[in-house]
């Protein structure tokens, strides 16, 4: 006999686009899930709109299938959560990173260092988005 796991929801974190709640299991296991509002896009033309959707939904498959220690991994929806998206909403499910986001760690940085430049090489070096460039390109929009 397997016991289903229960999971609990919880808001964390709210932007302009959309929103981020951590599912937390009754054994501990953990995951984020990012809902964006495509509401946004509504004053664009049909053509615009499915460009930008087409590109969000490639950035989802890069972040499926790179596998860096530096940056948050999507995932697959867990199959024990009852989950069933808005028709105006993308999402991502994602690995959960409980050090906070990064802008407050780079605004912690310069008030202890005092320093602005300090701060952005240390940024640069733990932030290695010369990959996501790589990967995504010069003109792609970097929405996560």
């Amino acid at each position: 006999m397997s016991i289903r796991k229960s999971w609990k929801r919880a808001p964390i974190g709210r932007g302009s686009f959309g929103d981020v709640s951590l599912f937390t299991s009754n054994d501990g296991d953990q995951i984020a899930l990012k809902e964006m509002k495509l509401e946004p896009l509504r004053y664009l033309d049909s053509h615009e709109r499915d460009e930008i959707i087409v590109r969000l939904r490639n950035e989802i498959k890069i972040m499926g299938e790179h596998d860096h220690p530096n940056l948050i991994k999507a995932l697959g929806p867990p199959p024990d959560i009852p989950y069933h998206p808005p028709e105006d909403m993308m999402h991502v499910w994602m690995e959960f990173c409980n050090g906070g986001d990064l802008r407050n760690v780079s605004l912690l940085i310069q008030r202890r260092t005092g320093e602005e430049i300090t701060c952005k090489i240390f940024m640069c070096k733990i932030c290695p988005l010369y990959l996501m460039k790589k990967w995504l390109g010069e003109n792609s929009y970097y929405v996560f």
